[in-house]
């Protein structure tokens, strides 16, 4: 929806075809007329002529094929004071404010404390009411900036909270040293985690070599008791062939005795004696086997039991042993880890360097009102805001004169808004600069965007004047304004134009002149 709604219209009698835009079907907006007599806001006429190719009059097409063209198309100054009687009330549920078509449009419209407008916050989609903006953007909005508890940056909310700053990003935050594991209580910051390790070699190669050695005193152990096992399971083959012998030898010497027993008694005195002694001394003979049996039996239950035991710790320091290679396996992989990572965070601090270096740079730009901006790498550039890593880049900053407005651009590669994914989107930044105050506002100078053509054929250019009532060109009270321009600047297909060379060699020229004859 590009026109105003028809809520706004307080007698209904005005509801009529000739105050409705013929794309939108909304009521008229800074209205147009075509040259076959038909009406269009003029932002609806810029989208139709933007999105096709021969763009047709919506209203008249099936009857001339009439073919919507800029040069035959002019701004209906008639239609637009029967407009400005019509008396209008605003749409918004809460605001009871009532008054002209003129007055909604050039003023209430842009300040009404009901409208549902989007958060100004790039990357934040939520929708709230203009009187509740402050509140939103101080305290409910993800893109709202916070401050890290451990490394003190500022961060947005959705950084710090739900995309894990804190718990991986975060490099001051105070973590356990890699080599807990073995013995080091340390707790070091996250990005000292490399200079720990550096100035502790010689703690933590003793603490490795002691794990190592209590690994091999119990692999040690655990053979000793592996032999111990051996030899009483062969004592207990003995003990159990012996028990064996004297189990036969007993019932040898009860079936002897019984045999004996039922002989009849035709034997001498002096042989009957003999006999008994000899009963006697086998029954002492088969008491002390008998006794000799218990203790055999019950030092098998022992060995038994030592076996079982024996067996349990066994398998116990196997797992043990396993867990210790498993753990010295993951050291290892953390150290390498760990070496990735400073490589890492020394090439970001290279970047770092140079991102400081770019920004001393830019306070040495230009003073005359005009950037040329050169971006370089443009397909990884181009890449990232495709995939959203990075979405939008800015210029260097520039300014109108020594103590003049401070400026810069911000390009969407893969465009934004209406723009985004078919176009780029070009805008202009009015940035916080030392000399505001003695500036006037709102800025009002005319600004021309263009993307330059390496071939010196046809440079993209737009231009524009600020609206004085938006809060892009008032004084800045943050680092910049929201960014003001074109989301809809050139075609995305047009990066890759034969006749042209709006990117080559990875490179772009971006060119922004800001008119300055009229700065008092």
């Amino acid at each position: 929806m590009v026109g105003f709604p028809l809520s706004i219209i307080v007698n209904k009698d005005f509801a009529q075809d000739k105050f409705l835009c013929q794309n939108c079907k909304q009521l008229l907006k800074d209205p147009l007329q075509t040259y076959c007599g038909h009406r269009y806001c003029r932002e609806c006429f810029e989208i139709i002529c933007e999105r096709e190719k021969n763009p047709r009059c919506h209203a008249c097409a099936e009857e001339d094929d009439y073919f919507l063209k800029n040069d035959e198309t002019f701004p209906d100054r008639g239609i637009l004071r029967e407009l400005n009687k019509i008396n209008v009330k605003c749409p918004n549920n809460m605001c009871n404010w009532k008054g002209t078509y003129m007055e909604y449009g050039k003023v209430h419209e842009a300040a009404c404390p009901w409208a549902l407008i989007e958060c100004i916050k790039h990357g934040c989609d939520a929708m709230v009411t203009r009187n509740k903006l402050a509140n939103h953007l101080e305290n409910m909005c993800f893109m709202r900036l916070e401050r890290c508890i451990h490394c003190q940056s500022e961060e947005t909310f959705s950084e710090l909270e739900l995309n894990g700053h804190l718990e991986s990003e975060c490099s001051r935050k105070m973590v356990d040293c890699p080599f807990q594991d073995v013995g080091c209580k340390t707790l070091v910051r996250k990005d000292d985690i490399s200079s720990h390790n550096l100035t502790t070699v010689g703690e933590h190669s003793v603490l490795l070599l002691n794990q190592t050695k209590e690994l091999s005193d119990v692999i040690q152990n655990m053979e000793c008791k592996r032999g111990e096992v051996y030899r009483i399971k062969e004592q207990v083959v003995e003990h159990r062939t012996k028990l064996s012998e004297l189990r036969t030898e007993i019932q040898r010497l009860c079936t002897h005795m019984c045999h004996t027993g039922d002989q009849p008694s035709v034997l001498s005195q002096k042989q009957n004696k003999q006999v008994h002694d000899t009963v006697e001394q086998q029954t002492k003979t088969l008491s002390s086997f008998q006794e000799k049996l218990k203790s055999l039996e019950t030092n098998i239950h022992t060995y038994e039991g030592v076996i079982t035991v024996l067996n349990n710790q066994i398998e116990q320091d196997a797992r043990t042993m396993h867990t210790m290679q498993t753990q010295a396996i993951q050291h290892v992989d953390r150290i390498q880890a760990l070496e990735r990572k400073v490589s890492a965070q020394d090439q970001l601090l290279k970047e770092l360097a140079l991102a400081k270096q770019d920004n001393t740079m830019s306070e040495m730009a230009s003073h005359d009102g005009e950037l040329v901006w050169k971006i370089t790498n443009f397909l990884k550039k181009r890449n990232d805001a495709v995939s959203r890593k990075t979405v939008s880049i800015y210029s260097p900053c520039f300014y109108t004169s020594r103590h003049g407005y401070k400026m810069c651009a911000r390009i969407y590669l893969n465009g934004d808004g209406m723009g985004k994914g078919n176009h780029v989107s070009l805008f202009f930044v009015i940035m916080k600069g030392q000399f505001d105050a003695l500036l006037r506002w709102p800025f009002r100078q005319k600004v021309t965007l263009m993307w330059l053509d390496q071939n010196n054929r046809e440079h993209v250019i737009d231009a524009f004047r600020p609206d004085p009532t938006s809060s892009s060109f008032k004084r800045p009270e943050q680092d910049m304004n929201v960014a003001s321009g074109c989301p809809l600047f050139m075609p995305l297909t047009e990066l890759n134009s034969s006749r042209h060379a709006y990117v080559k060699d990875d490179v772009a020229f971006i060119k922004i002149i800001v008119d300055t004859t009229d700065i008092t």
